[in-house]
């Protein structure tokens, strides 16, 4: 592709003013891409607003990325380190009947 046929495709594609004049196939892929960030952004802002991530609220709020943050947001930034298992020690239970020394 010349730089001349670049110029000609920029310069028809400043002409379209709304969606109805795009083509049905581009108008389409459009509805997709915006239903598709939507779900993801949704289901990221409920998650980091419940486990009150202010930062990662804001940023997820403010940042589009079509989808990519919000979806390593909830399968990786969010998932809660595992805690290392508390070891409790028993004591034996006391014979309430055994003489005190």
């Amino acid at each position: 592709m010349s730089l001349e046929q670049f110029a000609q495709g920029m310069a028809s594609l400043s002409q379209v003013n709304s969606l109805s004049q795009m083509p049905a196939s581009a108008q389409a892929g459009i509805i997709v891409l915006l239903v598709w960030t939507l779900i993801w952004k949704g289901l990221a802002l409920w998650k980091a607003g419940g486990k009150q991530d202010k930062i990662w609220f804001t940023v997820l709020l403010v940042v589009n990325t079509v989808g990519i943050l919000e979806i390593l947001y909830l399968y990786v930034f969010s998932k809660k380190k595992k805690e290392e298992p508390q070891v409790t020690v028993q004591q034996p239970p006391q014979n309430p009947q055994a003489p005190l020394i």
